[in-house]
């Protein structure tokens, strides 16, 4: 349950690169297996998740996965 909670609230810091979160994150999904839903959930879970600057620039697009969203990410950054 504190997982589950982790997952849904999870942000990136401001001292952490877009590469640092993904980690991160996919490491909290991996924890909740099934729990952390479809890849495309967890896409959007982990978009909503990066620094406000990141999310503005890709927060148009939509994506299938998280490494779809790392990848439009670290081109921002």
């Amino acid at each position: 349950e504190r997982l589950k909670k982790e997952y849904h609230s999870i942000r990136q810091t401001s001292t952490e690169n877009s590469t640092e979160f993904m980690q991160r994150f996919l490491r909290l999904a991996g924890f909740l297996g099934a729990a952390a839903g479809t890849e495309e959930e967890q896409a959007k879970n982990f978009q909503w998740g990066l620094r406000r600057s990141t999310l503005n620039y890709i927060m148009c697009m939509s994506y299938t996965d998280v490494a779809q969203v790392a990848n439009a990410a670290r081109n921002y950054e």
